[in-house]
């Protein structure tokens, strides 16, 4: 995985809207993660002792579909899952987010886990 900070997304998004030109750009940022190093990376940050565990993908689909249920949100969906797997979650061009993941993190640590944030209600409601 690759991952942008949001507000390097949005300038980014701003600078090819003035563009004349079609272009396809890549949102991802200078650090390159392997899933478990990312989950690590948090888990470390906010004192986390969870195990990580490895399961098939269909079960991780599944879990994250029965959570979703009760949570009422979708936390994972196959096509995300398919992504992950397939490597699709970090470009093999330079950079276009500045923000290092890491550098994020420890800024935020205090914040990361402390509320559930729920995709549906944030987009949809």
């Amino acid at each position: 995985m690759q991952p942008g900070y949001v507000g390097d997304l949005a300038a980014l998004a701003v600078e090819a809207a003035a563009m004349k030109d079609n272009v396809v750009l890549d949102a991802v940022g200078p650090e390159i993660y392997a899933f478990n190093g990312l989950l690590l990376l948090i888990c470390e940050r906010i004192g986390s002792r969870s195990r990580i565990a490895h399961i098939p993908s269909a079960a991780a689909f599944a879990a994250g579909r029965a959570l979703g249920w009760l949570l009422r949100d979708v936390i994972i969906n196959r096509d995300e899952i398919g992504g992950l797997m397939a490597g699709l979650l970090a470009s093999d061009r330079p950079p276009t987010c500045p923000t290092r993941f890491s550098e994020w993190v420890r800024e935020h640590t205090a914040e990361l886990g402390r509320e559930y944030a729920s995709e549906s209600e944030r987009h949809y409601r």
